[in-house]
């Protein structure tokens, strides 16, 4: 079912559909050039008469792909320059094929490019005086193993995701944590209920978020974990799905300025996926703009800059100090003063960095 037309005119949010394609350049933020390579190749020998290539088990390249994977990633950035140069305050992408699968070297689960993800790197590449931190958060059904592998090592990237567990991928343990503790993920169990799934946003990950404090949040927007989905187990309606956008863009207005770029991921049952989208945009669509309080915050980029400008003389340790700081000695600074000590020599530093005399 075509929901757009309707609910734009309901919601009077605009429709556009931009003439935007990624360079490689912003492919390659996300992806290997030996990847993008196999894609196109896969492409062009499909441009050639070949009726299909397969890039892994499930991804499939047919004709049409090409022209549809390239919109998706480039729809996404086109969203993320609106967003964060103002002419929107919240963005949802209604692409296919979906990304969140998509490694850095392979394709999976039906995805081509992480459209999601080369979008994130693009708003941290092309907007670092505004755009230092960024979340992505994924409710689809299944775990966006491609969102956290892009997000697992830097720790200006949050990555949070619910889903069934054990399915396809087969990751996204709870144990897996970043390298920041960055990284949550909640997996449910098969049958779990709408409560499980909103007590999970509510109370585990959304106060993670707020301390995280980004400057844009992405959402993996996937909504088969709904009952007639065919894809899973899961017994989330439309309301749920509205409900935890409602709370996320709440949440928004008050860490990054309102600033929301969301994209489309899984559902497979057409009229459950329209009835979702119309709750996810409703909710989006319905939630105020942020206050004039609000929208003075400053970046986290500006922030940071700001306070190592004015403050470098009450750190504990000099940048020169911390430099020569071994692994060992940074996580026994950390240990006394009982912060965590798991994660890279880049983050341990990071992390002891903010500490004040």
């Amino acid at each position: 079912e075509d929901v757009m037309p309707e609910l734009s005119a309901d919601l009077g949010f605009p429709l556009v559909q931009p003439d935007r394609n990624p360079t490689r350049e912003e492919l390659s933020r996300v992806h290997t050039d030996k990847y993008i390579d196999t894609a196109f190749e896969a492409f062009q020998q499909v441009s050639d008469g070949e009726p299909s290539v397969y890039l892994d088990s499930d991804t499939q390249v047919v004709e049409g792909t090409q022209d549809s994977a390239v919109r998706a990633a480039g729809v996404t950035l086109q969203a993320v320059e609106d967003v964060v140069e103002g002419r929107v305050r919240r963005a949802f992408v209604m692409v296919r094929p979906p990304g969140h699968h998509a490694e850095s070297k392979t394709a999976m689960g039906f995805c081509v490019f992480n459209n999601i993800l080369i979008g994130l790197a693009h708003a941290q590449a092309k907007y670092p005086d505004t755009i230092r931190k960024a979340a992505l958060l994924d409710f689809d059904v299944h775990h966006g193993n491609g969102g956290q592998e892009g997000c697992d090592t830097d720790p200006n990237r949050f990555f949070a995701s619910t889903h069934q567990a054990p399915l396809f991928p087969w990751k996204g343990l709870a144990r897996e944590t970043g390298v920041d503790l960055n990284v949550i993920n909640v997996p449910l169990p098969k049958d779990s209920s709408p409560q499980d799934f909103v007590e999970a946003w509510e109370n585990t990950i959304l106060p993670k978020v707020k301390g995280f404090d980004p400057d844009i949040i992405f959402i993996s927007a996937g909504f088969d974990a709904h009952p007639d989905d065919p894809l899973a187990s899961l017994n989330i309606e439309e309301e749920h799905f509205g409900y935890v956008t409602e709370k996320i863009a709440h949440l928004a207005n008050e860490v990054s300025r309102g600033c929301i770029v969301s994209v489309l991921e899984g559902g497979y049952d057409p009229h459950a996926l329209g009835r979702c989208v119309k709750a996810h945009l409703t909710s989006l669509a319905n939630v105020p703009e942020p206050s004039h309080e609000q929208l003075s915050r400053e970046p986290s980029a500006l922030a940071s800059s700001s306070s190592s400008s004015s403050s470098t003389s009450q750190m504990l340790f000099t940048p020169e100090q911390l430099q020569a700081m071994d692994k060992s000695t940074l996580r026994a600074e950390l240990s006394a003063r009982g912060l965590p000590t798991s994660g890279r020599l880049d983050a341990l530093r990071e992390r002891l960095a903010q500490i004040r005399a």
